[in-house]
């Protein structure tokens, strides 16, 4: 599988609904209020990428690195955040109702101001690095 580099590419209030990213480098690429509602972003690299006020909505991040990602305002609602990497990321009001965090590393992460309603934690590193368990099947 051939990455596509997309590092440092502007997306701000682009239209990618339903786009398949699988494995794409995106580190420190702007998708400020992108429309990414459906998109599969598994594997992919989106260190220091901003998400601010985009629509994850659905969207797949399974294994992601999103670690140092800014999420202000996101929203995520039903993403699949299965093992993603979100180490001090940064989700202040994002919208995590029904997201799937099983597996992923939340460690320092900011979340003041998120909706976590009815989102799976399970085998989950929360932000002060404890497991976190609720939810799991």
């Amino acid at each position: 599988m051939t990455m596509v580099n997309l590092s440092r590419a502007n997306f701000y209030n682009a239209n990618l609904t339903g786009a398949n990213l699988t494995g794409a480098e995106l580190t420190r690429t702007d998708f400020t209020g992108a429309q990414l509602a459906g998109t599969t972003l598994k594997f992919s690299i989106a260190w220091k990428a901003n998400f601010t006020n985009a629509s994850l909505s659905a969207a797949n991040l399974t294994g992601a690195d999103l670690s140092e990602t800014t999420a202000l305002n996101a929203n995520l609602t039903h993403a699949n955040l299965l093992e993603a990497d979100l180490r001090y990321a940064d989700l202040r009001g994002a919208d995590l109702t029904r997201a799937d965090l099983t597996g992923a590393d939340l460690r320092k992460a900011r979340l003041s101001g998120a909706n976590l309603a009815n989102a799976i934690f399970c085998q989950t590193i929360m932000p002060n690095g404890t497991t976190g368990n609720s939810a799991c099947r």
